[in-house]
C-alpha cells in the first residue's frame, strides 16, 4: 500500500510503486516455494482443509538424519540408493549451503556445471552422477538458519502445483476502499501441492559438515 502523495514523488531509485511491487513479488514467490517445501495441512473452520501440505510433511519412506558430518558413503547408502529405487532416474537436489559444502569436500570429482539447465533456470545447476541416478544440484538460498543442513531430493514427475480455477497467482490492483487517498495492491493465489507418490522423493537433515 502507498499514499498517492508518495506515488507522485520522484526519487533516486525510481518510482515507489514499482519498487514495492518488485519486493512484494519476490516475497510472494518465496511464500509459494516455502509452502511447497514446508507447508502444513490445517483446518480453518467447518472441517475444511484450507492449507496445503508441503514435501516435508509428505515424505515418510526416505528420510535420513545425518546427525553430523555427511560422508560420501552415507550419502550414497542412505539417500541415493533408497530414493532411486522409485520414480525417475533423474531428480533434483535442493541443498542448503551446509550440504553444498559437504558435497564440495568429497564430491567435487562427480560434479560438473550443467550449462543448459543453468541458462534456462537463471541459476547455477550442477550435475552429480552416480550409478543409482543423476542429480541436478541446486544451492537453495532459502535453506538457512534452522534449515541449514537440510536437503530435498525431488522427482518433478510426481510433484505438481494444483490451482483452483480462476485463482492462479496474480496481481490484483486498486484494492483500496472508497475515500482512500492511496493505492493498495495485492498478490493473490489459491494453490496447493499434489505429491502423487511420496517414495520417489527424499528428505535429509542434520548435516553439520562433510568428511
Amino acid at each position: 500500500s502507498i499514499s498517492n502523495t508518495m506515488a507522485a514523488v520522484k526519487n533516486w531509485v525510481g518510482g515507489e510503486v514499482p519498487r514495492q511491487l518488485k519486493e512484494a513479488g519476490i516475497e510472494f514467490a518465496l511464500d509459494q516455494e516455502n509452502s511447497a517445501l514446508f507447508g502444513q495441512r490445517a483446518n480453518l473452520g467447518s472441517g475444511l482443509q484450507r492449507q496445503s501440505r508441503g514435501l516435508k510433511q509428505y515424505i515418510s519412506t526416505n528420510t535420513y538424519n545425518a546427525a553430523g558430518s555427511l560422508t560420501e558413503a552415507n550419502f550414497e547408502l542412505n539417500v541415493l540408493e533408497p530414493v532411486f529405487r522409485y520414480g525417475s532416474s533423474e531428480k533434483i537436489l535442493l541443498a542448503s549451503p551446509r550440504v553444498c559444502t559437504a558435497l564440495d569436500i568429497w564430491g567435487r570429482q562427480k560434479l560438473y556445471i550443467d550449462k543448459q539447465q543453468s541458462t534456462v533456470l537463471g541459476l547455477q545447476v550442477e550435475r552429480y552422477n552416480s550409478t543409482h541416478g543423476r542429480l541436478s544440484v541446486i544451492r537453495h538460498k532459502g535453506l538457512t538458519g534452522q534449515w541449514n543442513g537440510v536437503a530435498f531430493v525431488i522427482d518433478p514427475k510426481y510433484l505438481r502445483r494444483v490451482v483452483l480455477k480462476g485463482r492462479q497467482p496474480q496481481l490484483l490492483k486498486n484494492r483500496q476502499g472508497n475515500g482512500i487517498d492511496g493505492q493498495i495492491h495485492e498478490y493473490f493465489a489459491e494453490i496447493g501441492w499434489e505429491v502423487q507418490q511420496e517414495a520417489p522423493h527424499a528428505y535429509m537433515y542434520g548435516v553439520t559438515g562433510g568428511s
